[in-house]
C-alpha cells in the first residue's frame, strides 16, 4: 500500500463524516435546544413528518457521523505521529501545540459562534492519548483498552439511565420539561437568539461550560477518548485502506441499526420527554457498530478504485474550515440574515437546507483546491503549530 492511497481513503471518509454532521447538527441550530432530542419538543405537539425524519436520522446520522469523524481524528494523529518520526521532527511537541491550538480554536468556536462544539472535547482527548502514549501501542493492547473505554462510558451513562426513575420528582419534572417547550418558553427561546449578540455570547459561554462538564460527568469523555484510540488502531491494521470483511460489515450495520430501533422505540414510547433519551445508552452505543460500517464501505469503494471518492474528498481535506464554515453560515442564515425562520421549520424543510449546503460545500471545496493546496483555517493552524519547531539533524519539510 502507498501513502497517497492511504491518505485518499482517509480524506474520502473524513469528507463523508463532516458532511453527515451537519444534518443533525441543523436542528440544533436552527431550533431551541430542545428539539434536538424530541421532535415534539413544541407543547408536546408535531407533525407525523417531524416524528419520521427525526427517526431517520436517528437511525442513520445521530451520533453516526460523530463518531466516525472521532475515528477519523484519532486515525489522523496516528498518521501525523508516523509523518513527524520519519522526518525527525519532534512529535510529542508538535502534537501538544497542534491539539493546544485546536482547544483554543474550540473555546472560540463555541463562545462567538456556536455552542454546539466538539473541538473542545476532541482536543482535551488527544491531549490524553499523547500523555497516555496510545501512540506507540500496538493495535491489539489499542482494541482492548478502547473498547474499555467505550464500554465504561456506556456503563456510566446506563446507569444515570437506570437511576432516572428514582430521583426525586421534581427534578423528574424539570428534566422533562427541558425537552418540551411552552409557548412562553417557545418565545423566550426565539428572542434570545433573535436578540442581541451580547445576550447569546453570555449564554453560548454557559453552554460551552454545561457540555465541558456534562461530557466529563455522564462518561461521554470516556467514549471520546476510546474511539480515537480505536481510531489510532483501525489505522495501523490498515482498516482505512482496506475495509472489513464483507460479512463483519454487513452484521455490524445490523447490530447498530438494531440497537438503534431498540432507543426509538423507547422514545417513542415515553414520549420523547424524559431524561432516559438524552442519556440512554443505546444510541451512542449503536453509533460505533453504524460508523464502522460506513467506514468499511467507503475504505472497501476506495479500496476497489485506488482512488478517492470523487468530489467528496475536498472536503475532507477541508475538513476544520468545513465545520468552522458550516456553524457560521447556518448560524448566520437563522440568526442574523432570515431570524424570522428561527424554530419555525420543521425537520424535513431543515434536511433539505443540509442538502443544499452538502452541494455548496462540495462545490466550494473543488474549486478552492483547484488553486490552493490547504484550506484557510488548515494552513493557519499548520503554521501556528509549526512556527519555530524544526527538525532534529537535516531540516526536512513536513
Amino acid at each position: 500500500m502507498t501513502t497517497p492511497q492511504r491518505i485518499h481513503s482517509l480524506d474520502s471518509i473524513r469528507g463523508i463524516a463532516m458532511l453527515g454532521i451537519l444534518f443533525m447538527n441543523i436542528a440544533a441550530i436552527a431550533l431551541p435546544d430542545a428539539a434536538y432530542v424530541n421532535p415534539c419538543w413544541r407543547d408536546g405537539s408535531c407533525t407525523s413528518t417531524d416524528l419520521w425524519v427525526y427517526s431517520f436520522q436517528q437511525l442513520f446520522f445521530d451520533a453516526r457521523f460523530m463518531t466516525l469523524f472521532c475515528l477519523m481524528f484519532g486515525a489522523g494523529m496516528a498518521l501525523l505521529w508516523q509523518k513527524l518520526n520519519d522526518k525527525n521532527y519532534p512529535a510529542k511537541r508538535v502534537l501538544v501545540r497542534r491539539l493546544s491550538w485546536l482547544l483554543l480554536f474550540g473555546a472560540l468556536h463555541g463562545i462567538f459562534i456556536w455552542q454546539g462544539d466538539i473541538l473542545i472535547s476532541y482536543a482535551l482527548a488527544g491531549l490524553l492519548v499523547v500523555v497516555t502514549k496510545m501512540l506507540q501501542r500496538q493495535p491489539k493492547t489499542l482494541i482492548t483498552v478502547g473498547v474499555s473505554l467505550f464500554i465504561a462510558g456506556h456503563v456510566f451513562i446506563g446507569i444515570i439511565w437506570l437511576l432516572y426513575p428514582w430521583i426525586p420528582e421534581d427534578m423528574a419534572v424539570e428534566f422533562a420539561a427541558g425537552y418540551t417547550l411552552s409557548p412562553d418558553e417557545t418565545s423566550d427561546q426565539i428572542a434570545l437568539w433573535q436578540g442581541p449578540y451580547s445576550g447569546q455570547i453570555y449564554e453560548q459561554f454557559l453552554a460551552v461550560l454545561e457540555l465541558l462538564f456534562g461530557t466529563v460527568f455522564t462518561g461521554m469523555f470516556l467514549i471520546w477518548f476510546g474511539l480515537m484510540i480505536l481510531g489510532i488502531a483501525l489505522y495501523k491494521l490498515n482498516i482505512f485502506h482496506r475495509g472489513l470483511a464483507p460479512a463483519l460489515q454487513w452484521g455490524l450495520l445490523a447490530i447498530g441499526l438494531g440497537l438503534s430501533g431498540i432507543n426509538l422505540a423507547l422514545a417513542w414510547d415515553n414520549q420523547f420527554q424524559s431524561a432516559r433519551n438524552l442519556y440512554s445508552a443505546w444510541n451512542t452505543m449503536a453509533a460505533l457498530p453504524v460508523a464502522l460500517a460506513y467506514l468499511s464501505l467507503l475504505a472497501r469503494w476506495c479500496h476497489k478504485h485506488q482512488r478517492a471518492i470523487p468530489m467528496v474528498s475536498a472536503v475532507g481535506r477541508m475538513a476544520f474550515t468545513f465545520y468552522i464554515f458550516q456553524s457560521m453560515t447556518m448560524v448566520l442564515l437563522f440568526r442574523w440574515i432570515a431570524p424570522e425562520l428561527y424554530g419555525q421549520l420543521d425537520r424535513l424543510s431543515l434536511f433539505a437546507v443540509a442538502l443544499v449546503m452538502t452541494a455548496l460545500q462540495i462545490t466550494l471545496a473543488n474549486l478552492y483546491l483547484r488553486k490552493w493546496q490547504q484550506g484557510p483555517l488548515e494552513k493557519g493552524w499548520r503554521y501556528l503549530t509549526y512556527r519555530g519547531v524544526k527538525a532534529s539533524g537535516n531540516e526536512q519539510q513536513l
